[in-house]
């Protein structure tokens, strides 16, 4: 039997809808902003960075990532025939809930 650890950041801690606007300068002239947002059914972040440089193009890049509930990953594992699922919400072994800042899931297969 073998063991797996999946550690998320909870999908349960976003506020909907939400966007988180992270700046930074560059010694360079450089300027960083990364735009974190939700999207309006909660289920995706969409990070982007754009990067620009005086005199130089701007680069900008985009990523989307899928949130998963633990509800929904613990049915995903189980469908997939791994049991004994157990769920954290913090490295402490603290019991997962609603305002747990991590997801740890522990389980086998």
């Amino acid at each position: 039997m073998r063991k797996f650890l999946i550690e998320f950041k909870s999908r349960e801690l976003f506020d909907y809808p939400s966007e988180k606007i992270f700046e930074a300068d560059g010694q360079d002239g450089s300027h960083l902003t990364n735009t974190v947002s939700i999207t309006a059914d909660g289920k995706k972040t969409i990070q982007t960075w754009i990067l620009t440089h005086p005199n130089q193009v701007t680069l900008k890049k985009s990523l989307k990532l899928r949130l998963y509930s633990q509800p929904e990953l613990s049915n995903m594992f189980q469908s997939v025939g791994f049991s004994n699922l157990i769920s954290y919400g913090d490295w402490n072994g603290s019991s997962f809930t609603s305002n747990s800042k991590r997801l740890i899931m522990i389980g086998s297969k």
